[in-house]
């Protein structure tokens, strides 16, 4: 990134926005952590983070993040019924390059019998 401007205000950039938890273990943690950095020049704030249903959970700082500094949403994913998922988290911030972002998880809840034998 040496040479490139930061943008005006408050910026964010995701490492990833999709998190594949590919095959995972009923009853496992479901934890995953989607880092961001604050590529502009103003602190960012995200005000809300918010899921497409009660299964997933996100945690997130409500401090502002200084320009350069980044941070982690924390996501977990209640892993209890067996299945193809798919699940969206919403942010939104005070970014003047994505002000709401979409994040998203995915995978396959097997039993925990299928992910020994693999």
């Amino acid at each position: 990134m040496a040479g490139k401007k930061p943008t005006e205000g408050a910026a964010i950039q995701f490492q990833c926005e999709t998190y594949d938890y590919h095959n995972i273990a009923q009853g496992s943690s479901g934890t995953c952590y989607f880092v961001y950095t604050n590529t502009g020049t103003e602190p960012l704030v995200l005000s809300s983070v918010s899921t497409s249903c009660g299964c997933t959970v996100p945690y997130w700082s409500k401090k502002p993040l200084l320009p350069g500094k980044s941070a982690k949403i924390k996501v977990v994913y209640n892993t209890s019924q067996l299945g193809n998922f798919r699940k969206v988290i919403s942010v939104k911030s005070n970014a003047t390059n994505t002000p709401s972002a979409v994040l998203r998880i995915k995978g396959k809840v097997v039993s925990a019998k299928q992910t020994k034998r693999a």
